[in-house]
């Protein structure tokens, strides 16, 4: 990782685990007929990440946030996995923007 990001990385991670069970529902929710545990692992964690950007970030806009997440599904997840974050983070978008 270029060290120009790491002071972003360090602040979006901090804001995943402090956040992580609302964010964990907050999936849940979205997602009625998936369980986490069921979740690839880079999938799931993707999301957390995407939704700690989304809700807690307000200096990362919500297309910024989701087109990275899909860039890094895209990178270490399936071949489903961007459509799939994309899909997800759309839903929470449009559901905490309500």
């Amino acid at each position: 990782m270029a060290p120009r990001y790491r002071q972003h990385v360090d602040r979006i991670l901090a804001l995943v685990e402090s956040n992580r069970e609302a964010i964990d529902r907050l999936l849940e929710e979205t997602m009625p007929n998936w369980k986490l545990g069921r979740l690839d692992a880079i999938d799931r964690n993707v999301l957390r990440i995407g939704i700690a950007e989304l809700l807690y970030a307000d200096d990362v806009p919500p297309k910024v946030a989701i087109h990275e997440a899909i860039r890094l599904a895209g990178r270490y997840g399936s071949a489903e996995s961007p459509r799939f974050v994309n899909g997800v983070l759309d839903a929470v978008h449009r559901k905490a923007a309500v």
